[in-house]
């Protein structure tokens, strides 16, 4: 009995030792490189893939000619949200080293302890006119409160030029923090890829905004363009005074035109289109805003004159003349009445300025976080056209039974039910 009980621990211990073996063996190994591949990878167990590199990336580092270097200033003592970062960051790089040997990384203090006081104020200016700008946090302790100023970027150098990130999300008013932080994390792999995509590039593609139709001015697409201008060559041009669009602009932007397109000016899109451009519509469908229902009972929007519905139903798009209702919406503010002379003002749901959750998997809408749209119109893309076109939904509103759920009034619930069931 004594012989079969110590037989037993040998075994386990000898199992304990196989298992420590295997991992000391799989550790050694996952730093080993054949090349410029290593061998390190993982296992992604999530439905949705959250942790692996898209196709799109692997092919991009795939075609890396010569180092990338990542210097992210996040190394030092953090609160523990920004350690999230911190890690996510440092496990996004070593997921692109996997994919190419030209991938390498280091993590810098900004503003580290041997540092004196003239040093680090020097140093902080140089940051700044950089663009990079430190995050001001109070962190709690036992001792108080006190501010510790974070730098969440990312410094990519390639080839002799450099790109500045910001690894963090900008806050939302009403958004959790969490929320922020979980959204900065999902954007790591698409903000280090486009830069380093960004970077490649030997040219600068040019972007076009279109003009002559009553389309936003310069001063109303200020934040769009200096987006744009880190890597394109942003400009205007009227269709009116051109024969042709050329190859040489990558991308038109038609931002919110008022006027109607003319039948020439349709032509020269769409031979653009044709010839493999690229278009974004930014349209809005019906003459509606905030401000239209300002001191009126009721209103009725009236179409825009744009003269896009044959073009846009050509490529298998028709914007529905209506706006989306949903219970899923953000809150406007409302004079509820005065406190002396000064108005009080309380916030109610507005069911036209509609909060959707993008669930799609496409790079352009995958790990964003909720968007507001004003007053949003449905698209109907059943429409079948000649040559088959790939259409992929980015947003969708709330489902009916979604709706129906969040409906806190009985005789509304009573009188849609029948409407919404069918």
């Amino acid at each position: 009995m004594k012989w079969k009980s110590n037989n037993r621990k040998s075994q386990s211990l000898l199992q304990l030792a196989l298992f420590a073996g295997i991992l000391l063996f799989v550790n050694i190994l996952a730093n080993v490189r054949i090349g410029n591949v290593s061998l390190y990878n993982y296992l992604d167990l999530t439905e949705e893939k959250r942790f692996t590199l898209t196709n799109a990336t692997r092919s991009l580092l795939g075609k890396l000619d010569e180092v990338v270097y990542v210097n992210v200033m996040l190394e030092g003592d953090f609160p523990a949200g920004f350690k999230r970062v911190q890690t996510a960051t440092r496990e996004i790089l070593e997921d692109f080293r996997s994919e190419s040997g030209y991938i390498e990384y280091g993590f810098e203090d900004p503003a580290p302890d041997n540092l004196s006081v003239k040093e680090i104020n020097a140093r902080r200016k140089q940051l700044s006119d950089e663009g990079i700008i430190p995050v001001n946090l109070r962190v709690k302790s036992k001792d108080g409160t006190s501010e510790q100023l974070i730098y969440p970027y990312a410094v990519i150098f390639y080839k002799g030029r450099q790109h500045v990130i910001n690894l963090l999300e900008n806050e939302i008013p009403g958004v959790p923090k969490e929320v922020i932080l979980n959204n900065s994390i999902g954007l790591l792999e698409y903000k280090l890829a486009n830069a380093i995509q960004k970077l490649q590039s030997a040219q600068r593609p040019v972007v076009m905004y279109t003009a002559g139709h009553g389309e936003l001015q310069e001063l109303e697409t200020a934040d769009l363009d200096k987006n744009l201008r880190q890597f394109y060559e942003v400009g205007r041009i009227h269709l009116d005074s051109v024969v042709s669009i050329g190859t040489e602009a990558a991308a038109l932007i038609i931002a919110k035109p008022r006027y109607a397109f003319s039948e020439k000016d349709n032509f020269k899109l769409d031979q653009y289109v044709m010839n493999g451009g690229k278009v974004l519509w930014l349209l809005d469908w019906l003459r509606v805003d905030l401000d239209s229902l300002r001191g009126r009972e009721q209103y009725f929007p009236a179409e825009y004159p744009l003269n896009l519905g044959d073009l846009l139903f050509n490529y298998g798009v028709r914007i529905q003349p209506n706006l989306v209702l949903d219970y899923q919406c953000s809150r406007i503010p409302l004079a509820t009445g005065f406190a002396g002379n000064a108005p009080q003002f309380d916030y109610f749901k507005y069911p036209y300025h509609v909060v959707v959750t993008p669930n799609s998997k496409h790079p352009v809408a995958k790990n964003l976080g909720a968007l507001n749209l004003l007053y949003p119109h449905t698209i109907d893309t059943t429409v079948e056209t000649k040559t088959p076109v790939q259409k992929t939904v980015l947003l969708t509103s709330s489902s009916w039974k979604a709706n129906f759920l969040r409906c806190t009034k009985t005789a509304c619930r009573q009188k849609c039910w029948p409407t919404c069931k069918s």
